[in-house]
Order: structure tokens, then C-alpha cells, then sequence
């Protein structure tokens, strides 16, 4: 079965719903679970502008989501928000604010329980958020998806509709607002790379299948997004040279040179011979036209068909017929 987006997917193998859910991938957005007894629930977006009110407990969400676990200690976590200040009373104080706000106003449900648990461990205060069952995040279900999807492979199982899924989830970058921020590297690296492998097994099935052009769909999506990514590029100019469209696999190739070049950047060695083999295939196939133009015409190299050699051969027959 091919899953259209995730929400498909979702609905066919969720059995609980949890009470909020965030969204990181584009613009930053947390939704709440209604109250009525409808199945599936329908999910309520809290407003931007409520959110921002809250900046300080939102940062520290966001903090949260990006840590192993979903866990830090009020030190470490001081620490990256505020290098060289960690031991300051006015920042343990501003940290406890911070975690009261969050917990009341951002991450509060209908529910008892905190999704947010404040702990002494080891004489330290520790914040951990509640699990993906209650709180549901899109980066942890993009990287359980792509394990998923791993496992069922080696099983015999089809891998597409995780796949699928995991796809339709990484929409836009992740937390695109800190895009910078040193406390989401380790994370924002493992979930480009989930988003890479995803990619690469969904061409893999689909152009082992011959079903190319959902393999192409697929690259120029996401090279529209990403038009540096040069193994995408590849992959989609070798794709479309194996089905003779060697314009269109240069024309891409000199689009994205162009983005590539405004970034300081330069096309790889591999990818650059492989445009020159397109390029050379093209001079072969536009020479072999401009013979077979020719022999039809039977006359000499003076002849103005030469010049019309860019046409098809199909429109040179009936040019001079």
C-alpha cells in the first residue's frame, strides 16, 4: 500500500493519541488535543503570537526536544544559554521561571500529569519532557519512521510506507529559526541525515521498479529545496539521462551550478563527468541527426538542413519531403 502523506499512515497504525503535538520541521507550531470524544481527535494550533509571548519557556522547549532523551540538568542547561553565567543565582532563578511557564502555559493539558517532569537526580535538577506517546514530536517520529522502515526492509517487509511517511513529515527545515544555534547541531546532523537516507532508499525502490517518474518527483522536490545537494543532483541527472532527456539533465545541472557557485561552493568532480559525458552524448546524438538530414536530402554540405539540425529528425523528414 503507498501512503499519500503521513497523517494517512498515521491514522492506520496509531492506537493512542497523545495530548499535544509539535511540529519543527518549517514554521515552529504546537497543537493540542480537543476534549471530545471524537476518533481520530481533532488537534487545536496554539497561536504564534500566545507562543511568543512565552519566549523564555519556549526556548527551553526547544532546548528540551533537541537533548538524548529528551532530558537535561538545570546546570547544563545554563550552560548553553548562558556560557559563563551557569552559576548564577539571577539564571537559576530565570531557568525555574522558564520551566514553571512552560509547564503551566505551554505543555498544559487536559490530563494530571506534567509533560513536564522536574527531577533531583545526583543533587541536580533535571528537566525531561514526557514521552512521544503523550507528547508527540515530528522529529523523533521522522527518525523512529526511518528505523522503521530499516527493520521491515530486512524482514522481507515493504519499506515504502514508512518511507513514505518519514518523507511527508520533513517538510522545511528543522527549528528554522535557530538554523545556527549550537544547541541544535547534534540533532539538526542526525535528522539530515535520516532525511538523506530516506530519500535515497525511496529512489532506490522506485527506479528499481521502473516507476521513474516517482523517482524524479521526488529529487526535483527535494533539489528545489536543497538545490546544493549535489548526490541529489546526480541522482537525478543520471536518472534522466538513462531516459535520453539530456537537455533537461543539463539544463538542471547549469541551474544548480549557478546556486552552487553563489554559495562558494563547487560541483563535484563526479557530478562535473557526468555532465560532460550528457554534454558529449548530446554532441553525438545532434551530429548523427544532422548525417541522417543529410543522406535524406542527398546534397551537398552546402546544404541549409545543417542548419536545422536541432529539430528532430522526425521534423526534418517532413521539412523536406
Amino acid at each position: 500500500m503507498n501512503y499519500i502523506n503521513y497523517r494517512e499512515y498515521q491514522t492506520t497504525t496509531e492506537s493512542t493519541y497523545p495530548q499535544i503535538k509539535i511540529y519543527t520541521f518549517g514554521e515552529f507550531r504546537l497543537e493540542r488535543r480537543s476534549s471530545g470524544a471524537e476518533r481520530p481527535p481533532a488537534y487545536q494550533a496554539v497561536a504564534h503570537a500566545r507562543l511568543a509571548q512565552r519566549s523564555s519557556a519556549l526556548i527551553m522547549l526547544k532546548v528540551l526536544l533537541c537533548q538524548p532523551r529528551r532530558r537535561i540538568a538545570r546546570t547544563a542547561l545554563a550552560a548553553l544559554m548562558w556560557p559563563g553565567q551557569a552559576n548564577s543565582h539571577y539564571i537559576t532563578h530565570t531557568i525555574d521561571t522558564a520551566a514553571s511557564l512552560l509547564r503551566r502555559h505551554v505543555l498544559n493539558a487536559a490530563e494530571q500529569d506534567s509533560l513536564l517532569l522536574t527531577q533531583r537526580l545526583d543533587g541536580e535538577t533535571v528537566f525531561t519532557l514526557a514521552e512521544q506517546a503523550r507528547l508527540w514530536i515530528d522529529a523523533d517520529e521522522l527518525l523512529s519512521l526511518a528505523h522503521q522502515a530499516v527493520q521491515r526492509e530486512s524482514e522481507g517487509e515493504d519499506a515504502r510506507p514508512a518511507l513514505n511517511a518519514a518523507h511527508a513529515l520533513a517538510q522545511g527545515e528543522f527549528l528554522e529559526e535557530e538554523l545556527t544555534v549550537n544547541w541544535t547541531q547534534p540533532l539538526r546532523q542526525t535528522i539530515d541525515g535520516a532525511r538523506r537516507r530516506v530519500l535515497h532508499h525511496l529512489v532506490d525502490i522506485y527506479t528499481q521498479s521502473h516507476q521513474y517518474r516517482h523517482a524524479e518527483e521526488l529529487l526535483f522536490s527535494y533539489l528545489q529545496e536543497y538545490p546544493t545537494d549535489q548526490d541529489a543532483l546526480y541522482r537525478l541527472m543520471n536518472l534522466l539521462n538513462q531516459q535520453q532527456r539530456r537537455q533537461e539533465a543539463l539544463h538542471i545541472f547549469h541551474y544548480c551550478s549557478v546556486i552552487i557557485n553563489d554559495h562558494q561552493q563547487q560541483a563535484d568532480d563526479a557530478t562535473h563527468a557526468l555532465a560532460a559525458k550528457i554534454q558529449h552524448n548530446c554532441n553525438l546524438h545532434e551530429a548523427a541527426q544532422y548525417y541522417s538530414a543529410r543522406v535524406r536530402c542527398g546534397v551537398s554540405d552546402n546544404c541549409s538542413v545543417r542548419y536545422t539540425a536541432i529539430y528532430p529528425i522526425g521534423y526534418l523528414t517532413r521539412a523536406i519531403a
